[in-house]
């Protein structure tokens, strides 16, 4: 139901782009479900540029969860396809032509170096923590580490001290 919600919801906001000639995307990353209506509901829109089929082995994500993870990056649990859906004034600005198709999928590619915490800047990170009144502090303030070149895409990393990555430092964890 929610991918269904999300396609009639961008299709609507892709009508009204046509009318006012306006231009307007969506990039939309869901599992290859060819037997799911939600998923046929993309593939036959009439606003679709470009779909692109992912297997399992060939992409992967840079998650959350930096907190309690030591990788950045994550295989694919299961094959992926990516959407576009674009109005006509967008489509004809920012074609979907196999140059850019071909940087979707190698942005999704594993990384050609390891995008590990422990390669990051160790520069101290201030961090959420409970004090005895029950108020939290405000969210940490992240200090920018090395920038890594993974697939097409230059991510920036952050990264928390060793120490205080670890829960002995009396932090709450989120």
């Amino acid at each position: 139901p929610l991918v269904s919600a999300m396609a009639a919801r961008m299709h609507a906001l892709l009508r009204a782009a046509e009318t006012d000639g306006a231009p307007l995307a969506f990039v939309v990353v869901i599992p290859y479900w060819v037997d799911k209506e939600c998923w046929q509901t993309l593939r036959d829109s009439p606003f679709r540029t470009a779909v692109i089929h992912l297997e399992q082995a060939d992409h992967g994500f840079f998650e959350g969860g930096q907190h309690y993870r030591h990788g950045l990056w994550r295989g694919a649990n299961h094959d992926s396809t990516v959407f576009c859906l674009q109005s006509a004034v967008s489509a004809a600005r920012t074609p979907m032509d196999a140059s850019r198709r071909a940087a979707i999928r190698k942005a999704f590619a594993q990384p050609s170096v390891s995008c590990e915490y422990s390669q990051l800047n160790p520069e101290p990170l201030a961090r959420h923590a409970s004090r005895n009144d029950g108020a939290v502090t405000p969210a940490p303030v992240l200090q920018c580490g090395s920038v890594l070149q993974c697939g097409s895409v230059a991510a920036a990393t952050m990264r928390a001290p060793a120490a205080a990555a670890r829960a002995g430092d009396g932090a709450e964890r989120r």
